[in-house]
């Protein structure tokens, strides 16, 4: 699937990954004492690129990057 950017035509996942490099990143300590006092529950939904694009530009301000050593991706694995 490709979107249309300012530079021409790019893959969504390249549009997303443009879009969370101009995130503010947080810390593992500040999100857990910014979260502390907040009830959570963790949801995880798999959707096509060009919506998680959306959503990251309406979300804006009140989104952030997990960023633990100067790195924001990382890898997950779940064992049940």
């Amino acid at each position: 699937m490709t979107v249309m950017s300012r530079s021409g035509e790019v893959s969504a996942s390249e549009a997303l990954g443009a879009a969370y490099s101009t995130l503010p990143g947080i810390d593992l300590a500040t999100m857990e004492q910014q979260a502390a006092l907040m009830t959570r529950v963790d949801r995880k939904y798999l959707v096509p690129a060009s919506v998680a694009l959306d959503l990251v530009e309406a979300m804006g301000e009140d989104l952030h990057v997990l960023e633990i050593g100067g790195e924001r991706t990382f890898a997950y694995r779940s064992l049940y």
